[in-house]
């Protein structure tokens, strides 16, 4: 505000006062009234307190994509730290950081929290830093969060004030949106940081009348606290390893689902995302071994289905050639093959247009050979092996999702609550798969229980 406005307000506040008749001004007053105006100086030395310890997070993904987050530089007993959210680089690719101000932040040790969503990591100690606060939250209590709201890499303040306290989470009533994860929830009053802009929750209760008139009917807004927290210092090769675990066995989960229940082929095409697999090599070995039998029980089929056209075609040439007698043989084959383009044997067969294919290509040029029986059996018996060892393989693929998942120690509670969800999913399935293939399973030497 400039002088000229602060004259004009002075001046306004000082005729309201004598148009009541009050004569007397108090400097209470006169701040009161001022206070309006004045009302951003301290939020504004906050920031201007804040700003240089500020930064963005950033992860480039191995698959092309990027996530944007926030941190912040905090002191230490006796090294400064870069903290942000755990979810924040909770993705497999490169991590960066760089000051609001300007300038990269090269990234030292790092350290995992097990019980909160909380990750630190070792920066240059001249790098200028916030403080946290030790002294306990109060209801009310002014607070800013200063973080990279929709991840487009500027700065954003948002004001508000403390609505909840817990001895892991601060409920804020700040309106902090996606990219604002990692932003220094900063108390007004003393500067210093009281939390870690983490998580919004919203739970409707339109049919509850208790709730349906009450802020908790609404959007809420929580930041992790320092206090309490379990440090784990696994380092960042090992961290991210177990992030790419996790997102390799959820990729695997869902391919498994669909090669298991949802009577998908998985042949060598679909395989080669699944070359990719970096964390286990079983991963590879598995998807592997169910593309191959896949691909030749499809090459099977095909040669299967051609054998059986064959047949069909020339049945039907036989049985026109009586029907005829005059006609030879290749008559009769090329008889077919006019005849509404081969599909004058469509009705026996599933696939008309194949079967129109095929006596255009094969039975037109005089190729076609009687294929007997006991030839078809033998390929329809092969193909039936090949069926079960592909259930086979599949079931194997169920069992070893759940070894995976037993086999690693898992840094963080999340990682082992997300873990702990896939082994009951994956449970779940291997029952499922034995109840649908129980007798394929049989046969292909599986034990049932």
């Amino acid at each position: 505000m400039n002088r000229c406005t602060g004259v004009f307000v002075i001046a306004s506040i000082f005729t309201m006062s004598v148009m009541s008749g009050e004569m007397k001004i108090s400097r209470s007053s006169i701040t009161n009234e001022l206070s309006v105006f004045f009302s951003d100086d301290k939020t504004s030395e906050t920031y201007e307190r804040s700003k240089d310890k500020l930064v963005v997070v950033t992860v480039d993904n191995d698959d092309g994509r990027q996530w944007s987050g926030s941190g912040f530089i905090i002191k230490g007993n006796k090294d400064k730290w870069l903290v942000t959210n755990r979810h924040v680089i909770d993705s497999p690719g490169r991590i960066s950081a760089r000051l609001i101000a300007g300038g990269q932040i090269e990234l030292g040790d790092m350290v995992v929290a097990e019980n909160r969503d909380i990750v630190r990591f070792k920066v240059d100690s001249s790098l200028p830093a916030l403080d946290i606060d030790l002294q306990e939250p109060t209801f009310g209590d002014e607070i800013e969060i200063y973080g990279n709201s929709d991840g487009l890499g500027v700065v954003t303040r948002i004001t508000g004030k403390v609505r909840g306290i817990g001895p892991e989470f601060v409920e804020v009533d700040a309106q902090f949106v996606s990219g604002n994860s990692g932003s220094p929830i900063v108390r007004v009053s003393s500067g210093k940081v009281i939390g870690i802009a983490t998580e919004t929750k919203h739970k409707k209760h339109d049919n509850d009348a208790a709730y349906s008139r009450t802020r908790f009917n609404d959007v809420r807004w929580f930041g992790v606290r320092f206090h309490g927290v379990k440090w784990n210092n696994i380092g960042k090769t090992h961290f991210m390893r177990q992030v790419k675990a996790l997102d390799e066995i959820s990729k695997y989960y869902t391919m498994i689902r669909k090669v298991c229940f949802d009577g998908q082929w998985f042949r060598m095409d679909d395989y080669r995302e699944m070359e990719r697999f970096e964390t286990y090599s079983l991963l590879n070995r598995v998807f592997r071994a169910i593309a191959e039998k896949d691909e030749q029980l499809f090459e099977l089929g095909e040669r299967l289905y051609e054998m059986e056209m064959k047949n069909l075609a020339l049945e039907g040439g036989v049985q026109d050639a009586r029907a005829w007698r005059e006609r030879s043989l290749n008559d009769a084959i090329q008889w077919i093959n006019e005849f509404d383009n081969g599909m004058v044997y469509g009705g026996k067969y599933a696939r008309p247009k194949q079967g129109a294919k095929y006596a255009t290509q094969k039975v037109g040029r005089g190729s076609i050979e009687w294929v007997s029986q006991t030839t078809i059996d033998g390929a329809k018996k092969h193909i039936g092996r090949v069926y079960l060892e592909g259930t086979k393989r599949r079931y194997s693929a169920l069992m070893d999702g759940r070894n995976l998942l037993e086999s690693e120690k898992w840094c963080t509670q999340e990682f082992k609550d997300r873990v702990e969800a896939y082994k009951k999913i994956i449970n779940a399935d291997i029952r499922k798969y034995k109840e649908m293939n129980r007798r394929q399973l049989k046969k292909a030497g599986i034990r049932i229980r």
